[in-house]
């Protein structure tokens, strides 16, 4: 459609939508999305800092990433946003107002939209019991890089599944200082 190709409009889930609302970014906030994979929820980001705020992006797929910048340029929010390197050098980045992680899962959430998943296994990826582990290895990082004073830390999955969602929130809060 014309109005998408001049950047009037994203093409989004409802999903992703209601998680970037989620992170309740006001204008002139600092936002890192540390998952940000193809940058749906950045560029809502993006939007909603507006042109005094700043988004910080990383995703650890370079040609997501490249898809990101693309959706930015199109969407004129590029200035807005500042992709990582691989690691992310989330410490050297000013604190941040907000933390997205919409951390990897197992995407049992996805299964209504897309039944095939239930039978496509990547044997090169991560399996059920390493998906926690990095999930709180990424809640942490993020953790880190959200300021003292009155920061937001939003986690997310699109997982069903306990382990990823409840216990990842409760091994977080049990943690001395969240770090």
């Amino acid at each position: 459609l014309p109005g998408w190709r001049a950047g009037a409009f994203e093409v989004q889930d409802e999903g992703s939508q209601c998680i970037a609302t989620a992170c309740a970014a006001t204008a002139g906030e600092i936002a890192l999305d540390l998952c940000a994979g193809n940058g749906g929820k950045t560029l809502a980001l993006a939007a909603a800092v507006g042109a005094a705020g700043r988004v910080y992006a990383h995703d650890v797929d370079a040609a997501r990433l490249r898809s990101l910048r693309a959706r930015a340029e199109r969407a004129h929010v590029a200035a807005r946003i500042t992709v990582l390197p691989t690691p992310p050098a989330v410490a050297t980045a000013p604190p941040v107002d907000i933390a997205l992680v919409d951390a990897p899962c197992s995407s049992t959430g996805v299964i209504r939209r897309h039944p095939g998943l239930r039978w496509a296994v990547d044997r090169g990826s991560l399996s059920a019991e390493d998906l926690p582990t990095l999930q709180l290895r990424l809640l942490r990082r993020a953790a880190a890089a959200v300021r003292a004073d009155g920061g937001r830390l939003v986690y997310a999955t699109c997982s069903l599944d306990a382990r990823e969602n409840e216990e990842i929130a409760h091994a977080f809060e049990r943690s001395a200082d969240g770090r």
